[in-house]
């Protein structure tokens, strides 16, 4: 087996219910080529570096999966496709690269908006322990 990665940049009005579509039926497509969906992870929303089809926000998904050598020509074509002509108007980039099969598949990513605590307007920031200290001496 060789094993792959594809991130997704989605709309940001992405519903919870379509996220799971895309899930299930990319898993369809990698079954009917051979394949394994072996992860599909939401890394959440994220300010974009440019706009995209007028959009500042998107979604990101890291999906990972095995395809059999033999036929892994014709699986990434038609995940392409799945992403390309399918899913157009949901899925604005998606980039499939290989990946080592003996690495982990931990990875790293950015906490993204709806992680990140708001802060309250008008509230003062925590004094650290260190300003403290300097102000009582």
């Amino acid at each position: 087996m060789v094993r792959y990665e594809t991130l997704l940049l989605t709309t940001p009005e992405l519903s919870t219910e379509l996220a799971e579509q895309l899930e299930s039926q990319l898993e369809a497509v990698l079954r009917e080529h051979g394949g394994v969906l072996l992860s599909y992870d939401r890394w959440g929303k994220y300010f974009l570096a440019f706009p995209i089809e007028k959009n500042d926000y998107g979604i990101y998904f890291l999906a990972r999966f095995e395809l059999d050598p033999a036929r892994k020509t014709e699986a990434l074509e038609a995940i392409r496709l799945f992403y390309a002509v399918r899913h157009a108007e949901t899925v604005f980039r998606h980039i499939t690269k290989s990946l080592d099969m003996e690495a982990p598949l931990m990875y790293a990513r950015p906490q993204s908006l709806e992680e990140i605590p708001e802060e309250t307007e008008g509230a003062a920031p925590a004094a650290s322990e260190d300003a403290e200290t300097v102000a009582a001496a």
